[in-house]
């Protein structure tokens, strides 16, 4: 501490809001307290959920072949392909 300066917090202080819970611990504790293992159960069904996630993956795959035929995503198609180096599997395209 430079000298000639007083201290902002006391010990006396310091030691007090130390031993004040935070928020956080109340949170935690109230979490617990009232909900427990036993309060909150995650309910998932994962078959829903896979159908779900593959309807998407085929449509934005269809939707990714519709836009290769068209000139539009040709041209996108050249600008974003990265040429390899040496061929892999009988193409320089990546």
């Amino acid at each position: 501490m430079p000298a000639g300066s007083a201290p902002f917090w006391s010990p006396t202080d310091i030691v007090q809001l130390y031993r004040e819970p935070t928020q956080i611990e109340q949170i935690f504790r109230d979490f617990k307290t009232h909900l427990g293992p036993w309060g909150l159960q995650l309910k998932v069904r994962v078959d829903e959920r896979l159908g779900c996630f593959l309807q998407a993956f085929c449509l934005a795959y269809a939707l990714l072949c519709l836009l290769r035929a068209t000139p539009e995503g040709a041209a996108a198609r050249a600008d974003l392909e990265i040429p390899r180096l040496r061929p892999r599997h009988g193409t320089r395209r990546t």
